[in-house]
């Protein structure tokens, strides 16, 4: 009932869209609607691997295949954002999922994240969300880095650079360019900012503290786990510029 009453929101996005003639109300539509459908169908996921571990299930293989689904997807929806790179799909699910695992490894290891399903595939959610996001951002900035300074990328390479150190300073802009959200983000946390992961402890009775501590550990994952995606899809896509002879593609 509440969230029927709340999409009086959704509605009015979608009048003001046409109303000004925007052109956002039907992607705005079909992303309420497969937001919705895949909310529903991760919780009823969750619920199942929640049951298996109270009756001693295996239900660390079924958190495993969410992850990898999630490695899969995630690395196809940031793919799309550079869609004349060649096989930019492989490069971004394992880019992706090496920045995700390794941060939730961390967090495993040290016991920020019990080996629960509860608090797994949330995390992992919010893991794999963030890197595909700061992947994203990467991918596109390498590629106009490119196409906005060939020639100077050309000279180093003609005055002896190899590919690595031609398209250094591209990814280091790169990197820069897509950190710079979430460490806006970091920099604003409990003045401006109120993050979900905060907010729905403390609504659910947490102690603030706690859920403050908590909120810290996540932007933690996020900027460990992005860095390292990051890093590895500008790394991976060298292959993608340079051809042999460490000359740049015809397609860039």
């Amino acid at each position: 009932m509440v969230l029927a009453m709340v999409s009086v929101l959704f509605f009015m996005v979608v009048a003001l869209s046409n109303w000004k003639n925007l052109g956002i109300g039907k992607d705005l539509g079909q992303g309420f609607v497969m937001g919705g459908l895949q909310l529903g169908l991760i919780s009823v996921l969750l619920l199942a691997l929640m049951e298996w571990e109270q009756e001693g299930g295996l239900w660390i293989g079924g958190a495993v295949l969410m992850v990898l689904a999630m490695a899969v997807i995630s690395g196809r929806r940031s793919a799309k954002r550079v869609p004349s790179m060649p096989q930019a799909f492989r490069i971004t699910s394992i880019s992706i999922a090496a920045g995700s695992v390794l941060a939730l490894m961390v967090l495993l290891l040290t016991g920020a994240m019990p080996l629960r399903p509860e608090f797994i595939i949330p995390l992992a959610g919010m893991a794999f969300g963030n890197s595909m996001d700061i992947c994203s951002v990467s991918m596109e900035r390498i590629v106009r880095e490119f196409q906005l300074n060939r020639g100077s990328i050309e000279a180093k390479l003609a005055l002896g650079a190899d590919s690595s150190q031609a398209m250094e300073e591209a990814m280091v802009i790169s990197t820069r360019a897509a950190l710079i959200p979430t460490i806006d983000r970091m920099k604003t946390l409990g003045i401006i900012l109120i993050p979900g992961a905060m907010a729905g402890l403390v609504m659910a009775g947490a102690d603030p503290l706690v859920a403050a501590q908590f909120q810290l550990v996540i932007f933690l994952m996020v900027v460990g786990g992005g860095i390292v995606t990051s890093m590895s899809a500008l790394a991976l896509s060298r292959r993608a510029f340079f051809n042999e002879q460490h000359q740049i593609r015809d397609w860039v």
